[in-house]
């Protein structure tokens, strides 16, 4: 998967001609992209004919562009989502652009507009004054496409006016929030979000966050970020746990996570499935040598998402 916290946008030039090409890349050094263009430049002509370079958006690393009706740029602060910035044809202020043998039609403009309807996440480009053309892209979750997959032109309406256009994308898929995968079996912990679990014991209460987040209830453990803390009455809390947390299966291939160390502490939770408890509770069930605290949480949550 591409690591877009490195994604760059950059711009080729050539003194031999004022055509321009506008490329990304999703890895730290730009001369690996540059590489890339050097290697294609011996084996095909740079420029293939006389339409527009295809302007990719920051997710599209491939290196086979998507033909399309019109000429796409994601927004950032330099051109305000314009493609006319890269395509001097364009008229000023394009957010979508057709390109024809003998003109370029503008087919929307900031602001626009964004809007849920059943499962689909849909864009849409603001008139492009003085026309009544306008676009709309249909952005639809799909966890194959690859990442280079781009928006496929799916209609223009009777008068010409809209062009729309649908994009398959693992990004328009909703975010899990707290569902471990590990090795190929997935677990749902999202109903267990939000609340600091606490486990009394004989002398002292454990007080247990989930997924990354820290302990909310005890205001030492909550300054101090703490993800697992233990309190006892007239003492200072001691931290059990801390971030990031990592999972693994047992040998019975229930679900175990564990916390950071958070010296000389470790703690453990196995979650076992048994769906007629419902959600169930945390128990301490054991404190193993070296302060090794080991808990076990029978509960739906314990149980693979089929």
């Amino acid at each position: 998967m591409s690591n877009y916290s490195v994604g760059k946008i950059y711009k080729l030039t050539s003194e031999q001609t004022d055509r321009i090409y506008i490329g990304s890349i999703c890895k730290k050094y730009l001369s690996e992209r540059k590489q890339d263009h050097k290697s294609k430049s011996k084996q095909k002509p740079a420029v293939h004919s006389n339409q527009p370079e295809h302007i990719r958006t920051p997710e599209s690393t491939g290196d086979n562009p998507h033909p399309q009706k019109g000429a796409f740029k994601k927004k950032n602060k330099e051109d305000k989502n314009e493609v006319s910035s890269s395509i001097a044809a364009c008229p000023v202020g394009s957010t979508v652009c057709e390109s024809g043998s003998t003109q370029y039609l503008s087919y929307g403009q900031n602001p626009f507009s964004v809007w849920f309807s059943g499962d689909s996440l849909f864009y849409q480009h603001s008139i492009a004054s003085p026309s009544c053309r306008f676009s709309t892209i249909e952005f639809v979750c799909d966890p194959e496409a690859s990442d280079d997959t781009g928006p496929v032109h799916t209609a223009n309406s009777a008068d010409n006016c809209e062009q729309t256009f649908l994009w398959k994308t693992k990004l328009a898929c909703p975010k899990k929030t707290c569902f471990p995968l590990v090795n190929g079996t997935e677990f749902n912990l999202s109903e267990l979000l939000g609340t600091t679990h606490s486990v009394p014991n004989t002398n002292s209460t454990a007080h247990l966050a989930l997924c990354g987040e820290t302990v909310t209830t005890v205001p030492e453990c909550a300054n101090a970020g703490w993800a697992a803390c233990q309190t006892s009455d007239g003492q200072r809390p001691l931290q059990l746990g801390a971030v990031p947390i990592t999972y693994s299966l047992t040998a019975e291939s229930t679900l175990l996570m564990a916390y950071s160390l958070a010296d000389p502490f470790t703690t453990t939770i196995e979650f076992i499935c048994d769906e007629q408890v419902g959600l169930g509770q945390p128990e301490l069930v054991s404190i193993g040598a070296g302060n090794a605290y080991h808990f076990v949480w029978a509960g739906q949550s314990g149980c693979p998402v089929l």
